[in-house]
């Protein structure tokens, strides 16, 4: 499920928004007074100040390409290998 909740606009009127992350279970009660972070110029853009939500596309991303350098450096070394051993 993903958190959201209302900003002030420049208006005074109240902003919905809607994270881009979420879990199968809430993070944050209803009611619970959290940090959010938002541009001014477009408020319905905003992020949670959790840990997740702000580093976890990025930490994703950085454990796949890992994972993906590892296999590609085991083939190099399985190929340099069999080159010297023939």
């Amino acid at each position: 499920m993903a958190a959201g909740g209302a900003l002030p606009g420049a208006s005074g009127a109240l902003i919905d928004f809607t994270t881009s992350s979420s879990s199968g279970t809430p993070r944050y009660e209803t009611g619970e007074s959290i940090q959010v972070f938002f541009q001014p110029s477009d408020p319905a853009d905003a992020l949670l100040d959790d840990p997740f939500e702000l580093w976890g596309g990025p930490a994703m991303a950085g454990i796949i390409g890992a994972v993906f350098s590892l296999f590609a450096w085991f083939l190099w070394r399985i190929g340099r290998d069999e080159k010297t051993q023939a």
